[in-house]
This record gives C-alpha cells, structure tokens and sequence, in this order.
C-alpha cells in the first residue's frame, strides 16, 4: 500500500511539474502573439488603412528584405522575377502608384495602361479622320466611301530603376520595408514625371513637349504635331491668351479639360483679372475639389517649364485622351554580395508614353 501510494503520489507531482511548464509556454506564446498582433496593427507611414492581405504581404516583404528567402512568397504562389527577385505585390504596388499620383500629376489626368508586352509591342490605333458619307435616295446605287486614315502610335521601350545600399545592421535592425517603398517610389515618380513632360522616347517615355508645335488648326495640321496659341506678350501670360488657348480646344475636349503649369506661373496667373476685375483664377470650391482657371481644373506640375520667351508654360486639355502611360510590373532584387558590408535592393519598373491624339492637347506659347 506505501508504494501505491508513493507512486501516486510522483505521479501527481509529475502532473503538477507538466501542468505548471504547460501554463508557463501557454502564457509566453500569449505573450508573443500579443507582440505580434501590435506589430501588426502598428500603422505604416503614408497609409491609413490596410486589410490582413496586405498586412501579410507588407511582413513577408519585410521578412524577404531581411533574408532573401524566396520560399517566403512561394506559399501565396507570387511570381518571381528570377535572380532572387519578387514581383512586387499589387497590394504593394497599389501604395507606390498612390505616391506616383503625388509626385508626378500626370498620372492623375493621363490614361494609365497596364500591360504584359513590350511597350513598343502595345498597338494604339488612331483614327485621324478620311472617313466620308453621303446622301442617297431609296433605290439609287450606293458608291464606295473614303475609309478612316489610321496612325500608329510608337511607345518607347526603357525603365526607370533604383539601386540603394542599405547597411546591413540597420537592415537586421529596423523595419525598413515600407522606407524602401516610399524612397523607390518617390524616385520612380520624379523620373517619370519628368519624362511624361518633356522625355526624349530614347529608353524613356516621350514627353509632351518633346513633339512638333505649329500655329496651324486641327484640320490642317500634321497628326503628332501640337498647335500652340500665342499669349500675346513676349513675356507674360495674358488674360486674352487663356481665353484664346482655351477655345482652340474642340468641345469634345473641352469638356473634359484640365490646365497644367508649374507653382511659379500658377502664381502668376492668380493676379490676372478680366475686363471687369474679376479674377480669372477660382479657388477649390471644398476641400479635395481642384481650384480652377477659367472654370476649369487647373492641376500644378513643377516639371513644366517657367515663364520665358517662346517657352510653352501653360497647356490644356483632356489629358486622358491626349496621353498614354505604359505600366508593366515592378519587381525588387536583394543583392547582399555586390557591395558588401552594404546589401542593395534594387527595384525596377518598365514605363512607358506617348502621345496618341495631338488634338486634345494644346499649348501657351509666350509670344506676342
């Protein structure tokens, strides 16, 4: 009977020495997953919200950043680039295009395409007029009409890229993820909205005023060639001349139109008044409306050139008729090799513009 209950007795104290260890993992995992679930919900700069996909996305990403370990998307079946690349997450690359629409405006008012070809592959038809009609009576001959004349739009071929050395202790250290995204972004938009303006379409988009100006009208002028009103001074911007720009625009256009200059001649504008001193200019009627120029929206863009003599400062139109933007995926690299102690994180995206119709468009030229 003693050992029986000796033996009880040793089992009861097993137990008790199981349960207590049992309580004290149950409570740490509690305490782990308390930490994590903070993490987690910590809001990332330059966001409000996001759901439990991109939370997942934004730590495997972080993870990646820290490690490279590919495996680490393959279980959401994300394309990799190849080289220890990953394809950007959209719920990712949705972040950066917000930052894009920040830094380079065009991207607000321009048509933005994406597409799983190469650019200068992208076919844009474009019906530059020809097509013809005629009257005829119930039983007379019907004879053949003129067809559309069609021109092919050329997309240029390049990519915008960032290569950054992030030290390998503030890599292991920090939570860097979102940093890269916002600094990648940010230079991917500065490049781009330079090159949408004024790109040269050499591995790069061709920029607005990259094409041909002529005075002529819409009839008689060579499609891809952009007509441009005189301000009517050598030097400034006159009253008369946005009223003339303005209605070189067809209403088609028009209706859908938007101004585009940079902060310094915005400045200029704003002083500008008509015949019965009123101010051409129009502040936003609420908050996130746009301010407007003779009733229509005016968007700033600081890549557009200054105020000078036979510079274009100041454009209309409807820019999403006018302008196309060419999106393939984005894609990022982790090189901890190349330039140790250094690792550089390399993120590139193809990008791509052209001007489809050169009648939407049409600019100020600072001329008398």
């Amino acid at each position: 009977m003693d050992e029986i209950k000796s033996l009880i007795e040793q089992q009861g104290t097993a137990f008790t020495d199981f349960k207590t260890r049992t309580d004290d993992e149950i409570k740490s995992l509690g305490r782990a997953l308390d930490e994590i679930s903070k993490k987690m919900n910590r809001p990332f700069a330059g966001a409000s919200s996001f759901s439990r996909d991109d939370m997942e996305m934004k730590s495997r990403l972080a993870d990646f950043i820290k490690s490279g370990d590919m495996s680490l998307f393959e279980k959401k079946a994300l394309t990799t680039a190849g080289d220890s690349g990953v394809v950007v997450p959209q719920q990712l690359a949705s972040e950066i295009v917000s930052l894009q629409q920040k830094y380079s405006p065009l991207r607000n008012v321009c048509r933005v395409v994406p597409i799983e070809t190469l650019a200068s592959n992208y076919t844009q038809p474009v019906n530059t007029g020809g097509t013809d009609s005629g009257w005829v009576g119930e039983t007379d001959a019907r004879p053949a009409t003129n067809t559309p004349n069609l021109e092919s739009v050329a997309f240029p071929d390049g990519e915008v890229y960032a290569n950054l050395p992030v030290s390998a202790w503030f890599e292991e250290d920090a939570q860097v993820a979102n940093w890269l995204i916002q600094e990648i972004a940010k230079e991917f938009s500065r490049k781009e909205g330079a090159a949408f303006i004024s790109g040269t379409g050499t591995k790069q988009p061709k920029g607005i005023l990259s094409y041909a100006t002529a005075a002529t009208d819409d009839d008689t002028r060579d499609y891809g060639t952009i007509q441009y009103v005189a301000s009517g001074s050598a030097s400034a911007i006159t009253p008369d001349g946005l009223v003339d720009l303005l209605y070189t625009l067809r209403p088609e256009y028009r209706a859908n139109a938007t101004w585009l200059c940079n902060s310094k001649t915005l400045a200029a504008i704003r002083k500008l008044k008509d015949g019965d001193g009123n101010s051409m200019w129009q502040p936003a009627l609420s908050q996130g409306q746009p301010q407007l120029l003779l009733g229509y929206p005016l968007l700033e863009c600081n890549d557009w050139p200054d105020i000078a003599a036979n510079a274009f400062p100041l454009a209309v139109g409807d820019f999403n008729s006018a302008y196309y933007i060419l999106d393939r995926t984005q894609t990022l690299l982790r090189d901890p090799f190349t330039a140790k102690p250094n690792v550089l994180f390399y993120a590139r995206k193809r990008v791509s513009g052209a001007l489809v119709d050169s009648s939407a468009v049409k600019l100020l030229k600072i001329a008398a």
